[in-house]
């Protein structure tokens, strides 16, 4: 059902159709109206030459997508519309996980609440503006599909090779989406636990024996989106999941058995640049082995699934 029966945001109120029933007559008629335009974006893209299109290099399908989503995405703007969220203080069902385990990981410590992580949550009557609290995040691939290889205890049957893992930061503008592994942003990391990598020929495939996976765990943090959190809760949700992971491998950190990778899509992209340059500036925390950072097409993605 459209209609929206949950309370509005405090910080929503000002908008002009963040009230019911204005609410889902705005979504349904922008929803019908944007529709309409499709037929009309298809064939005017494919008449006219190629410089007229957003960028040159678009194809049809490209050119329509976004246009439909900078449409759609309207919505939030001005009606304060959301979707595919999950509340951040609430732990994940388990039987809704099939290919990961949700776990939770203890605030950031106080004595590295230092820089933008200081000055982003100055006391408003005493009480912290955004306080920092526990971080859920979900961990790739559940503990069973590691067969013998023990991460943490540093336990494994693979010789030299060392284990990349992944700290994932997802998409949807800071107000959409979740990192649980039902949501279309998880299509990333279960690609880089899915997809092997050739070692020879560095290419993606699924039937070569002598492959790896490209990461061998992701945390996926379910930090908290702007509807719970001002800046930088964000950071400092990203911060202590990487704190944590950092502290976990630890040990094979140090005997260079393990690199620690940043991930992220969209704005989760941003994220990563914003947790990677306070790292580098407050110097509590080794520096990431590398950022991956991505704006992934759909068939891309689609091709890791399969």
């Amino acid at each position: 059902m459209l209609y929206d029966k949950n309370p509005v945001y405090p910080h929503y109120l000002h908008l002009p159709y963040s009230q019911e029933p204005w609410k889902t007559l705005y979504v349904l008629q922008r929803l019908l109206t944007t529709l309409i335009l499709v037929p009309v974006w298809a064939i005017k893209y494919s008449l006219l030459p190629r410089h007229f299109r957003p960028r040159k290099s678009w194809n049809l399908r490209q050119v329509i997508y976004v246009n439909f989503t900078r449409r759609i995405f309207k919505v939030t703007e001005v009606a304060g519309v959301t979707w595919g969220t999950k509340d951040p203080s609430q732990a994940a069902n388990e039987e809704s996980l099939r290919e990961t385990e949700f776990m939770w990981v203890e605030p950031l410590k106080p004595e590295w609440r230092t820089g933008i992580l200081k000055d982003g949550v100055m006391e408003i009557n005493g009480e912290e503006r955004v306080p920092f609290v526990r971080v859920g995040c979900y961990v790739w691939p559940k503990a069973e599909e590691f067969g013998n290889m023990d991460l943490e205890s540093g336990t494994e049957s693979d010789g030299d090779e060392v284990k990349l893992v992944g700290v994932f930061l997802h998409g949807g503008g800071y107000c959409h989406m979740s990192a649980h592994e039902s949501s279309r942003t998880s299509q990333i990391p279960r690609g880089l636990i899915k997809v092997r990598l050739s070692n020879s020929s560095h290419q993606f495939s699924l039937t070569t024996s002598s492959q790896r996976n490209i990461l061998h765990k992701i945390f996926s943090v379910e930090y908290r989106l702007l509807q719970h959190a001002a800046f930088p809760g964000v950071v400092m949700d990203a911060a202590a999941v990487y704190s944590h992971v950092v502290g976990l491998y630890s040990t094979l950190i140090a005997l260079k058995k393990c690199k620690v990778i940043l991930v992220g899509d969209s704005s989760g992209g941003n994220l990563v640049l914003a947790l990677a340059r306070w790292i580098r500036d407050e110097g509590h925390l080794p520096m990431p082995n590398g950022l991956l950072l991505l704006s992934v097409r759909g068939d891309i993605v689609s091709q890791w699934q399969n």
